[in-house]
């Protein structure tokens, strides 16, 4: 039972400590002791706050003559140089009281080698103690029956079938002296109607020599209505017949180490729930960095079965070539405990995807204390990588497109303000009207950026209804009437008795956006065209403009639709472009669950395309 209790409690221990959620007190102080954190299971078990130990140190609030002084520095000796110290200490809460615990100092070290916190964590185990001193004693007294135990004990007549019960029998069912009688049935009739078959079956056994001690953990009913767990062990006596003449043997009330089994198990259990579904990576290998376990988030995420994976070689299954021998290098010094705790490398999924894993690795000991291998508990930042280096890119682009038109502005006006050139004369006004121009441009890209940003956050709502697609067109061919006139470009419609389910104004900004780039990059005289299809096989409506211009190159066919790619950035800022207006399209045209994509052949134009889905309902209208 204690090997059994001891190995339960080691096995939650660890599950405990790699996961950081621990049901223990968990301690940070800086490297002269002070203290900077504690959790609440710390105030649980202290009865001191977060705020009554900050500043404080553990000599401070628990010293209690328990301990020497050697002790304590003992302790903060080995963690300074870098080993981690484990033992049981005893401790004192607030109100007075001592505790057991058992402790676990780390170190933290900072890249320069010096000490800078240290982490320690505890768990109370008076409880386990008393559990163990308990089970101890009665293992004594069972060696001390006859010379007057206090354990239950009775002495059975088998010949005779009377049986004494002790005073202490009695006792621990919360009966008097005289109210127990000698039959044997004052013990059977008691047993929980759950434990009976197991009580007699154990006790024929035995009679039958089948085995050769009687054993057996059963509940039986108190006088006050309750259940207890006793021990139930004897020994009978045979004569030469081979009849069992006697038999005798005492209990030990177990109740105690029940509830704690109970609650272990119960920990266990919680605890194996949160690594199956827990949203984290949970791995662990045994010494030779063979797969022992992995949870299903692991298998969720790299689209293998536990069977493809449990037995398998972590190394040069799971890893890529390139950081194989580092990583095993790694798990190698986790192993001499020449602690590497976190660190990043990818995992390669079924699929031979890289998938960018951040670890926290803790190391698995049985219950001598030797190293049986490590657990590693995982968050996936792929995608946050990802947006970082996006983010990289987009606040180096948007830098580049920013300090263009202000340099531009600065120079104008610095021509100005310094006098070497007149406001009012013909080359004063030539600089201000690009600084005006340059100043549009800017007020342009930054609410592009906004836009586009809300786009890309979903913090823009579409308002979507059932619209005719001739209107759409119409409405986007008035608001670019005037400059499609300026620029000699004919539009032209070919209107269609269509309906889409998509909301207005966007699709309309769209299709100006569309037609604005087509009319800057046609040659005059040209024809810009919008036309639209219905696409009766996937219930979708194609939109098409099609341009007479120069075309796009074919390895920009893709990439034109990202952020500040354009054909020919020169040419799109003399032109008033910022180089985001595609990136937006396609962002609503997405939030519609369509698609937008060119078509392009170089000389011979370009024809942007890009599917909404059709209206259903006949009864509906344009609002």
């Amino acid at each position: 039972m204690a090997a059994d209790l001891q190995r339960t409690t080691a096995y939650v221990s660890l599950q405990a400590t790699a996961l950081e959620h621990v049901a223990d007190a968990i301690e940070i102080t800086d490297d002269q002791a002070n203290y900077l954190y504690v959790n609440p299971v710390f105030t649980q078990i202290t009865g001191y706050t977060l705020l009554e130990v900050i500043g404080t140190t553990p000599a401070e609030l628990f010293r209690n003559g328990q301990h020497q002084n050697d002790f304590y520095e003992e302790m903060l000796t080995t963690v300074k140089k870098g080993e981690i110290w484990r033992g049981l200490l005893v401790s004192k809460r607030k109100d007075g009281t001592l505790y057991d615990q058992e402790v676990t100092l780390s170190p933290i070290f900072n890249q320069k080698g010096l000490l800078t916190n240290i982490v320690a964590v505890k768990r109370d185990i008076s409880d386990r103690l008393k559990a163990a001193k308990a089970l101890q004693k009665s293992e004594e007294r069972l060696e001390l029956v006859l010379w007057g135990s206090k354990d239950g004990f009775w002495d059975w007549n088998i010949e005779t079938n009377q049986i004494f019960y002790s005073t202490r029998w009695k006792q621990m069912r919360g009966f008097a002296e005289y109210e127990i009688g000698s039959d044997p049935d004052e013990c059977i009739k008691r047993v929980h109607p759950d434990d009976v078959n197991g009580f007699t079956q154990a006790l024929q056994d035995h009679l039958a020599r089948k085995t050769t001690t009687f054993s057996i953990e059963y509940r039986t009913l108190c006088q006050d209505g309750s259940y207890i767990w006793i021990l139930d062990r004897g020994q009978a006596v045979w004569n030469e017949a081979g009849n069992a003449v006697r038999m005798t043997g005492s209990e030990t009330d177990i109740t105690q180490q029940k509830q704690v089994e109970a609650n272990l198990r119960e920990a266990e259990r919680r605890w194996r729930t949160l690594l199956e579904n827990v949203q984290l990576v949970v791995v662990n290998l045994d010494r030779f960095g063979k797969v022992e376990y992995v949870n299903p988030f692991f298998l969720e995420l790299t689209g293998y079965d536990q069977e493809e994976v449990i037995g398998q070689d972590w190394f040069a299954t799971f890893l890529p070539q390139a950081q194989r021998q580092q990583v095993y290098e790694r798990f190698i010094e986790l192993l001499a405990q020449q602690f590497h705790p976190y660190y990043q490398n990818p995992i390669l999924t079924k699929s031979g995807q890289e998938r960018a894993i951040a670890w926290n690795n803790t190391l698995l000991q049985n219950v001598q204390g030797e190293i049986i291998g490590t657990i590693s508990i995982g968050q996936d930042i792929t995608e946050r990588q990802m947006m970082e280096r996006t983010k990289d890119e987009f606040i180096s682009v948007v830098s580049h497109e920013l300090r263009t038109p202000l340099a531009s502005i600065q120079g104008g006006l610095n021509l100005i303000s310094s006098g070497l050139i007149d406001p009012q004369s013909e080359k004063g006004c030539h600089v201000m009207e690009i600084v005006t121009e340059n100043t549009d441009r800017l007020v342009l890209l930054v609410n592009d950026i906004l836009e586009l940003e809300r786009l890309k956050l979903g913090k823009v709502k579409l308002q979507r209804h059932f619209c005719d697609a001739d209107k759409l067109m119409g409405k986007a061919v008035d608001l670019m009437q005037l400059l499609a006139n300026r620029s000699g470009i004919t539009l032209s419609v070919d209107p269609q008795p269509i309906q889409v389910d998509a909301d207005c104004d966007r699709i309309i900004q769209v299709l100006t956006n569309l037609i604005s780039n087509a009319i800057k990059f046609a040659p005059e005289g040209s024809t810009v065209a919008l036309t639209v299809e219905q696409q009766a096989a996937n219930k979708q409506v194609l939109f098409q403009v099609k341009d007479q211009g120069r075309g796009i190159p074919a390895d920009k066919l893709d990439s034109i639709f990202e952020r500040f790619q354009q054909v020919d950035a020169s040419d799109s800022r003399k032109k008033g472009g910022t180089g985001l207006g595609l990136a937006i399209c396609r962002s609503i045209i997405e939030q519609h669950d369509g698609e937008i994509w060119v078509e392009s052949v170089l000389d011979q134009g370009s024809t942007f395309c890009f599917t909404l889905s059709e209206a259903r309902s006949v009864d509906c209208q344009e609002k």
